[in-house]
């Protein structure tokens, strides 16, 4: 039985007879992911296609190595399209009342999966990753919401753990801070 590598560079090097392949490996997989940011099993399923349709229509760009993280990445980012297209349609976003229960205490250390146990907290904490730079953006999103380890993130973007874990501090410290001053 062929590696999920060997079927991407069979695949990118023009057999597309792996496609097939390639999906049934990976379908449940970012199915699961999608489902961990939306509710919707509609919504998941439509993501999950055009997941596999950029996929496809990216063959000669696809990397062995990045495979798993290039198609979890454009399933999140197609998973928080259809959050934000949901909210503006539904005026989710709450208005800004004066004192706001964040879901901390000072001092603690913020961690977003808290915070997002209500709905409505959950499309500002989405208004406020969006505004992170790209890369803390990344980890945020596979580490919080694709559960994906930091020792796996490392690899996936070959850099070390440590520099993940360092990201993703920085990163909850913006949020923390941006969700208290109110976003």
């Amino acid at each position: 039985m062929e590696t999920l590598g060997e079927l991407i560079v069979r695949f990118k090097n023009g057999d597309m007879e792996t496609f097939t392949e390639i999906y049934v490996r990976c379908v449940d997989h970012i199915t699961f992911v999608c489902s961990k940011v939306l509710n919707n099993n509609e919504d998941v399923e439509e993501i999950v296609q055009d997941t596999f349709m950029k996929v496809f229509s990216k063959a000669r760009e696809l990397e062995p190595e990045t495979f798993m993280a290039f198609l979890r990445k454009i399933a999140i980012d197609r998973c928080y399209d259809v959050l934000r297209k949901n909210s503006r349609a539904t005026h989710a976003i709450p208005a800004q009342e004066e004192e706001q229960d964040t879901g901390f205490q000072d001092g603690d250390e913020f961690l977003p999966e808290k915070y997002i146990q209500n709905k409505e907290s959950s499309v500002e904490l989405l208004a406020v990753i969006n505004k992170l730079p790209a890369k803390q953006q990344e980890v945020v999103y596979l580490y919080y919401y694709a559960d994906i380890s930091t020792e796996e993130i490392a690899a996936i973007n070959g850099i070390p753990a440590s520099t993940v874990r360092k990201q993703l501090a920085s990163a909850r410290q913006a949020i923390k801070e941006q969700i208290e001053q109110g976003a």
